[in-house]
């Protein structure tokens, strides 16, 4: 009576135990493919993805349950940003397809011309941004390095404007950058620029000079 008692309660834990294995498995994401088709069910998404990316990537949490319905759009950016994948937006309403970031460059991504109107995500957006006090070739040229992986960044001489296409962070970055940088040139600033266009004015009157000298 009293082995069958236990062999009972062995039965019963084991029953319980592999009842919260199952639970667990089926709750948490284990995959990319898992993990997204869990978030966009939460936020009532929809994907086209192609079988490379079904095959790719182990993905792990450090609790249960992680994703909800009001981190899982942000987390399926992180997750796509993080094995190189990004998603773009279809006409129907909530749904994406899901490309090589590498190919984001050939797509057309949102464009938007108020930064608040950029989620802070890893989503790619379209940022223009109107430069006041300095050139828009020197905020192209030295931003370049401040790009992520598949970013891009372009001036528009005419208009003094720079046009970036990145993540919708990093364009926030980029934006604080450039309020750092965009500002009026102090007076002593002005008087040095002055004095070295003077001088590079007289340096090339001199070669002038020299090479008319050389041909008479």
């Amino acid at each position: 009576m009293q082995i069958q008692k236990y062999g009972f309660v062995l039965i019963l834990t084991l029953t319980i135990n592999l009842s919260a294995i199952a639970k667990t498995k089926s709750s948490n994401c284990n995959s990319l493919v898992t993990c997204l088709k869990k978030a966009a069910t939460l936020v009532n998404q929809k994907y086209i993805y192609t079988s490379d990316f079904k095959s790719k990537g182990k993905v792990g949490f450090t609790q249960e349950n992680f994703l909800n319905k009001g981190n899982a759009n942000y987390f399926i950016s992180v997750l796509l940003h993080q094995h190189d994948f990004a998603r773009v937006m279809l006409n129907e309403k909530n749904s994406f397809r899901i490309i090589p970031a590498r190919d984001i460059r050939y797509e057309a991504v949102p464009v938007k011309e108020n930064i608040t109107d950029i989620p802070k995500t890893y989503d790619f957006y379209s940022y223009s941004a109107q430069i006041e006090h300095i050139t828009a070739e020197e905020v192209s040229r030295n931003f370049r390095p401040f790009m992520s992986r598949f970013g891009r960044i372009m001036e528009i001489k005419k208009s003094n404007m720079v046009i970036i296409s990145d993540t919708g962070l990093n364009i926030h970055r980029l934006n604080e950058l450039v309020k750092q940088i965009d500002k009026p040139l102090s007076k002593e600033v002005k008087k040095r620029i002055e004095e070295e266009d003077e001088q590079d004015f007289e340096i090339r009157k001199l070669k002038a000079k020299n090479c008319k000298s050389e041909i008479d």
